[in-house]
């Protein structure tokens, strides 16, 4: 019942939505800076934000999903573009570039077309990292991606940021190990200056929720 009522809310609702917690969205302090790409509502930006970055940019190209960030992230720099054509070199040395680029070309739905998808936005990512020269780097997407027809493709992402200097790695992670009240398992590429010091694991915090405890 209750995840029908919600399911009727969000159909009923105007474009931009807001997010509804019972805290701020941003931290008291933001010691780091991040650009973030295929931004999308802002799920991840929220999580960055909470972390203690500070985005100096948005980039989204869907005009609903750029409305959405506007509402919840105000006065956020939120650049409504298509990521082929942004350029990132007013970001120059940025601590974090992070992003969710489209999953299509490694999902089932998507038919796994891989590179040969114009969906595909991975070497989009690499020319910005090359532009920016960000001083670490997170991007996720759906474990199809891990499958062994794009064992090619994922080395060769690696050997790219190799060669910039970026030591490698993918891992992964599944929401729910980490206080989301939900099972969204997902392969993440975390890059990191080989001149930097490694970034700290993750703190596992796994909680036990259904659907109805979520909407109650």
């Amino acid at each position: 019942m209750a995840t029908r009522s919600v399911n009727k809310a969000v159909k009923s609702s105007v474009w931009p939505l807001s997010f509804s917690t019972s805290e701020k969205i941003r931290p008291a302090k933001h010691s780091l800076t991040a650009l973030e790409v295929c931004a999308g509502a802002g799920g991840q930006a929220l999580g960055i934000e909470r972390a203690g970055f500070r985005h100096v940019a948005l980039v989204e190209m869907d005009r609903h999903a750029c409305e959405t960030l506007r509402a919840n992230f105000p006065g956020s720099n939120v650049i409504e573009q298509d990521l082929r054509t942004f350029d990132p070199t007013p970001y120059h040395g940025v601590d974090l570039f992070c992003g969710g680029v489209p999953c299509q070309p490694f999902s089932q739905a998507g038919k796994m077309k891989g590179s040969e998808d114009d969906r595909d936005l991975f070497m989009e990512a690499i020319r910005i990292i090359e532009q920016a020269r960000p001083r670490a780097v997170m991007l996720e997407n759906v474990t199809g991606l891990l499958q062994s027809r794009f064992d090619d493709y994922r080395l060769d992402i690696l050997q790219h940021l190799r060669r910039l200097g970026y030591d490698a790695e993918w891992h992964t992670l599944n929401s729910a190990d980490y206080g989301v009240p939900q099972r969204r398992v997902r392969s993440v590429l975390e890059r990191v200056d080989i001149h930097l010091v490694q970034m700290n694991a993750l703190t596992r915090q796994r909680i036990d929720i259904n659907a109805r405890g979520v909407c109650s």
